[in-house]
């Protein structure tokens, strides 16, 4: 597995949604594994590994990995950091969600926080008592109070299958498990659903974003 980081080489005030804009590869970091949900936090690149059930702490500039946890879902999906030392993570094919408090001593206290409606793939903070998830093969993204897990907004998207997830402060950002291209990125609105920019990748099929 490959973690490539992207910069835009053209960027415009509208875009169609037909439209693409070709991104350019600025590093590289080269990763064993399969990996399926990506965080960031105070400084550091995280990453859900879904064959060998780890969590893997890692050096954004050389891709070393720093640390590893032992996952405690069966299918690791994606991952979320809601605050400096709590972690959310998702399973593959349950709809538990996992809360993961990182002690002083760089150790995880894992435990079940609740069920989401459905099962997700995409994970991403909103704010710290909210955060988005996608639906299980659907167009939808569900906005969830945080701790208490209730659904407060759903957005349909025009995508067949909204994977991944991140969150800029204004905009969603996923790909789609069922395009055709699987190396296509969609800006989409969070208050309409509608993809607003569309992205190419010159690298491997999106998987965790």
């Amino acid at each position: 597995m490959k973690i490539f980081l992207f910069i835009t080489l053209m960027m415009t005030t509208f875009v169609k949604a037909s439209a693409e804009t070709e991104l350019q590869i600025i590093r590289v970091l080269p990763l064993e594994g399969r990996g399926e949900g990506l965080d960031i936090n105070e400084g550091f690149l995280w990453e859900a590994e879904a064959n060998d059930r780890w969590l893997k702490k890692i050096d954004p500039q050389t891709g070393t990995v720093l640390s590893t946890y032992s996952s405690p879902t069966l299918y690791p999906e994606s991952l979320a950091w809601m605050e400096t030392n709590e972690l959310l993570h998702i399973d593959f094919k349950r709809r538990d969600v996992a809360l993961g408090e990182l002690n002083e001593d760089g150790k995880f206290t894992f435990k079940q926080i609740g069920n989401l409606k459905e099962i997700g793939f995409g994970l991403a903070k909103r704010n710290s008592s909210s955060f988005w998830v996608t639906g299980y093969y659907s167009p939808e993204i569900y906005l969830y109070s945080y701790p208490g897990l209730k659904v407060l907004e759903t957005i349909t998207t025009p995508l067949q299958n909204v994977e991944d997830l991140a969150w800029d402060g204004t905009h969603l950002w996923s790909s789609d498990f069922r395009d055709d291209d699987k190396k296509l990125i969609y800006k989409i609105s969070s208050t309409t659903g509608d993809v607003v920019e569309t992205y190419h990748l010159p690298g491997e099929e999106v998987c965790g974003m």
